[in-house]
């Protein structure tokens, strides 16, 4: 005949097993857990970084483009200075050349003897 003793006793010990199977349920989780958020953790480590480096791309190519845009406002610059330049020589030996033709008296001569001979 079992004692009242012996049903408690085999209770305890299937409750034992019971919290022991549970304990180890509880640190599979606790594990689990941990490793997903150590994932996630990874995860928006690398989007940080591709983030980074696209932002420092986009940076390295504006900063490109802005050089490339000073460089051609500056060849222009050359350009205009120079076509001044080439036209400013042009007008001045034109007017080198016609005072040197003027002086010598020879086109106004020749515009005086036209009038008078018509």
């Amino acid at each position: 005949m079992p004692t009242g003793g012996d049903g408690m006793f085999e209770t305890v010990k299937d409750h034992g097993e019971r919290i022991g199977i549970l304990e180890k349920r509880v640190e599979k989780v606790e594990n689990n857990y941990v490793n997903l958020e150590n994932t996630i953790l990874k995860g928006n480590q690398a989007q940080q970084e591709f983030f980074r480096d696209t932002l420092n791309k986009q940076w390295d190519l504006i900063t490109e483009r802005d050089k490339s845009k000073d460089a051609q406002r500056q060849r222009d610059h050359e350009i205009l200075v120079g076509k001044q330049g080439i036209i400013k020589g042009n007008w001045d030996n034109a007017w080198k050349i016609f005072g040197q033709v003027a002086g010598a008296g020879g086109v106004l001569y020749i515009v005086i003897e036209f009038w008078l001979t018509k």
